[in-house]
């Protein structure tokens, strides 16, 4: 029980030694910048670590381009996981919340950006909107409609790639035509087996 007592007396007393020499030296230590939130949306991230004149570079490929853009998301994500917000699912959203309307007010992308459309919406290298699916609240996939300008067909590029062996989900447009009951992959109008 004296132990207890003492340990506990100990601890009190480190503590308080700690707060007095915090207040006598004017100034409590601060965490690094940039884990601080901030205190308005004209804060940047360090460009440092994504150029961000590559998104709008015609001499950068759009692979490479792509990939900037998950990197933004993901260093977004990694940035505001602790402070929540509200779930992002469109594109507007996403750009939104890179431009600073996020709960860290950080812009990770400026406003004017060149990559960013007058409608608000962030461009892929044929000035089409990147389609961004939401795998988990930790896992973002980021989708090009590819030169054809055409989501959801063989031409897209997708960042990160697939894995080789996983399923792929593929999302028609109701203007492409369905394969009939019973027939996977028969075009429309086509005999049924045996007939």
């Amino acid at each position: 029980m004296n132990r207890r007592i003492l340990a506990v007396a100990g601890i009190v007393v480190a503590g308080l030694a700690g707060w007095f020499v915090l207040t006598r030296s004017g100034k409590a230590p601060q965490p690094p910048q940039e884990f601080l939130p901030a205190t308005s949306p004209t804060s940047t991230w360090r460009e440092s670590t994504i150029s961000l004149d590559r998104l709008s570079d015609p001499t950068s490929s759009p692979q490479e381009k792509i990939k900037r853009v998950y990197m933004l998301v993901q260093n977004y994500a990694q940035a505001t996981r602790r402070r929540g917000g509200p779930p992002l699912s469109s594109n507007r959203e996403f750009t939104r919340a890179l431009t600073g309307a996020n709960p860290l007010r950080v812009q990770f992308l400026p406003p004017g950006h060149a990559a960013i459309s007058p409608e608000g919406e962030l461009l892929d290298s044929w000035n089409t909107p990147y389609f961004f699916h939401v795998l988990s609240a930790d896992s973002v996939e980021v989708q090009s409609a590819g030169p054809d300008r055409v989501p959801f067909n063989q031409d897209d590029l997708v960042f990160p790639p697939p894995r080789p062996g996983t399923l792929q989900t593929v999302i028609r447009p109701k203007s492409m035509p369905r394969p009939e009951a019973g027939r996977p992959g028969a075009a429309p109008g086509s005999p049924a087996p045996g007939k």
